[in-house]
């Protein structure tokens, strides 16, 4: 049913969940994984907003956008990600968990070990790396300097 003036957003949907996660894991603008630098262009926002392999125009390198992030590394899609922090939230049993998902115990049990480590050692750490060599190197570029290093 339709209600006039409401705005529905599918939360599970891997567009709409991807970029969620790059909110809560890598900052308030896509950057590379690599050397920090901000992802412009066209063609390379395209494929860093579908999860693609991206190539950094500062640094010459392609890296994967999931990086830094609990998924990276698995055959978890961004909804899968935010439909397993909603029922964890309600806390549902792992069994029923997997089940939803499609996914094993095994797996859930897994990712969920993989957020808990990311938590609570890795993000603030990557975050802090990735925006001051971000931050050198805008002033680096901005004064007139190559971005060597």
């Amino acid at each position: 049913m339709a209600v006039e003036g409401v705005c529905v957003v599918d939360l599970f949907a891997d567009d709409v969940a991807w970029r969620w996660m790059v909110l809560r894991y890598l900052g308030d603008i896509p950057c590379c994984s690599r050397c920090g630098v901000e992802v412009t262009g066209p063609r390379a926002l395209k494929t860093f907003w579908s999860c693609q392999r991206t190539w950094c125009a500062a640094c010459g390198s392609r890296f994967n956008p999931m990086d830094g992030t609990p998924i990276s590394g698995t055959s978890w899609g961004p909804g899968d990600y935010v439909r397993l922090q909603v029922l964890l939230a309600a806390s549902t049993p792992i069994k029923m968990i997997a089940d939803h998902l499609e996914k094993s115990p095994a797996s859930v049990r897994d990712m969920i070990e993989r957020c808990e480590l990311i938590h609570t050692v890795g993000t603030f750490d990557v975050l802090v790396s990735r925006f001051v060599n971000a931050g050198i190197k805008r002033e680096r570029a901005a004064e007139g300097e190559g971005l060597d290093f």
